[in-house]
């Protein structure tokens, strides 16, 4: 995990509710990276291409724009 989405997930932790958060990781390398967060592990999304991802991340946006009353 980069330094900068290192801050940019501390800002918002700081700022945003915790439910409010989504982290999405493309991992190439199961060496590579480990999550220094405690966010829910229904928050951390973890996926080997950029291809796998599409169908999941659609189905768990639409569920959290749903708790909110958003869609």
């Amino acid at each position: 995990m980069s330094p900068q989405v290192c801050v940019e997930v501390g800002y918002a932790l700081q700022v945003k509710r915790l439910e409010q958060i989504l982290l999405i990781q493309i991992q190439n390398d199961p060496e590579e990276g480990i999550f220094p967060f405690d966010l829910p592990i229904h928050q951390r999304l973890i996926y080997p291409d950029s291809n796998s991802l599409t169908k999941p991340l659609t189905e768990v946006l639409k569920a959290q724009l749903q708790r909110f009353n958003i869609l």
